[in-house]
């Protein structure tokens, strides 16, 4: 920054908490059982307690209770999601219905796949758990749903978790600190990059 006749430039690069990091590299890859395992494992005390509606109906939820209503959320919390890692059985189902009608050529396919308990009963399987970590090292924390989906295929469990509205989280931490820094250092916020 070029202040009279002084020059004066400060970088510093805000980089990234290990938290965020970790669910970074982590979100939108399908996962073993046993690496979901040890990712929980390794990342469980990152996890908040599921949110009661009560929780949600505070305004510091906003965007995450509307998010969780139109997905029809189901949350989990550490104690869940640890159990969900150490093993889930599950009674799949296929029903396949091929229909032909030879006069006219048409033909409709049905596949139909209904996943059950151990008991028989339909398995209900949490779809959503929040994070709380922060954006940047020594930041504050952020609340982060994150979206948890499973597959079952050759007669095993793959799970995905997609950290929901990332990008947004990102934009208004760094906003935050920007902010908290032109406010204590008395210097006017500027975005973009100096010119040389």
């Amino acid at each position: 920054k070029n202040t009279g006749r002084r020059k004066h430039s400060l970088h510093y690069a805000f980089p990234f908490s290990d938290e965020w990091n970790a669910w970074m590299a982590a979100s939108g890859k399908w996962m073993t059982q046993t690496d979901f395992a040890e990712f929980l494992e390794d990342h469980i005390v990152d996890v908040l307690p599921a949110p009661s509606s009560t929780d949600l109906e505070d305004d510091r939820f906003g965007n995450i209770a509307e998010f969780a209503r139109l997905i029809g959320g189901k949350w989990a919390g550490p104690a869940e999601l640890m159990a969900l890692s150490r093993g889930l059985r599950i009674n799949v189902e296929q029903k396949v219905v091929d229909q032909r009608v030879l006069n006219s050529g048409e033909a409709r396919l049905t596949f139909e796949s209904t996943h059950t308990n151990e008991q028989g009963e339909p398995l209900s399987v949490p779809n959503l758990f929040l994070l709380g970590i922060p954006v940047f090292e020594e930041g504050p924390v952020w609340r982060i749903p994150v979206r948890l989906r499973y597959r079952v295929a050759g007669g095993s469990v793959s799970w995905i978790m997609e950290p929901w509205n990332m990008q947004e989280t990102f934009r208004q931490a760094a906003r935050e600190l920007a902010e908290l820094a032109a406010a204590e250092t008395g210097l006017p916020l500027i975005y973009g990059a100096p010119t040389t």
